[in-house]
């Protein structure tokens, strides 16, 4: 039983693999032979700039349908960097003046 906002609220903790009905958070299955293999990705952006990144990823995901609450994030990122080698030579010169 959790309280908020002394609002009584009962609910069963989700199993693996949902999602809490209060914050959306899922909960992750125990790894099997069968997962795939993980890699923690960190980019570092001046702290300007790294609040229009953020807003880039909102407004893909919502444009795109992704669950916000999946972690999509990855997914968009390689589709970008898909796209940029298809255009490689536009960005050539967008980056080189």
């Amino acid at each position: 039983m959790d309280s908020v906002d002394g609002v009584v609220v009962e609910l069963e903790p989700p199993a693996p693999g949902e999602r809490c009905e209060l914050c959306h958070r899922r909960v992750n299955k125990k790894r099997t032979e069968e997962s795939p293999a993980t890699k923690r990705v960190v980019i570092t952006l001046p702290a300007d700039r790294a609040e229009y990144v953020e807003e880039g990823f909102d407004a893909l995901q919502e444009y795109t349908g992704a669950d916000p609450h999946s972690y999509p994030r990855g997914y968009l990122l390689e589709l970008l960097l898909g796209l940029g080698a298809q255009h490689r030579e536009e960005l050539k010169e967008h980056i080189n003046g």
